[in-house]
């Protein structure tokens, strides 16, 4: 282990769940959903002089990036931070590539949740783990919450249709009875055939990773 990945080392650390649009939407719309991981108390040099000693983990609840070239998700993000239904669910998916990278788009932004601490996330991308050059190698993340009891498809399905629906309240009513854990693993790499490091559209298995 290195970094922060090492054992018996804690940190104190916030939580924050979010939406994937930044405009403000119908809590019963479907959406991409966030789980953003701040530790505190880390030692080390930092690119950003913003803030020191923390490190960031950046989680969406789905496996796989809608595109891996940057140019094109410029022009996707451009269209779709215009904000407005037309630009963000007809001229930005237009940018993007039939079938495979139009069918991630609508994936992640219209998925259906009815609470964001009953759900996997990822990281989506890969990152350079490891400072020395010799050593160093890629992983994704992924958090997974442990769950004795999830409710099942239609019991989540009558809890988002139902009046007033609201992932935050979800969130409370859940957090006020119970605590809740979440599992972090690290998806290490293996081959570009398996675990390709340039191409975010392909997903890394945890058979493989």
């Amino acid at each position: 282990c290195r970094g922060v990945f090492v054992r018996g080392r804690q940190y104190k650390t916030w939580i924050r769940f979010s939406n994937g649009n930044s405009e403000r939407r119908p809590g019963w719309m479907f959406d991409a959903r966030g789980m953003a991981i701040k530790l505190t108390g880390v030692p080390g040099e930092k690119l950003m002089e913003d803030e020191k000693h923390t490190q960031d983990f950046v989680l969406i609840n789905q496996p796989r990036f809608f595109v891996d070239d940057l140019k094109r998700y410029r022009k996707t993000l451009e269209a779709f931070m215009r904000g407005g239904y037309f630009d963000q669910y007809v001229v930005a998916l237009s940018k993007l590539r039939i079938p495979v990278e139009l069918y991630l788009a609508l994936r992640v932004n219209l998925n259906f949740m009815s609470n964001p601490l009953h759900q996997q996330y990822w990281s989506m991308t890969p990152y350079r783990f490891g400072v020395d050059p010799e050593k160093k190698f890629a992983v994704k993340y992924t958090a997974k919450p442990r769950l004795h009891d999830k409710p099942g498809f239609f019991s989540r399905w009558l809890t988002r249709l139902g009046w007033n629906f609201s992932l935050k309240e979800e969130m409370n009513r859940t957090l006020a009875g119970n605590e809740v854990w979440f599992d972090f693993y690290i998806q290490r790499f293996v081959d570009e055939t398996s675990t390709p490091i340039e191409n975010s559209k392909k997903m890394w298995r945890e058979a493989d990773s």
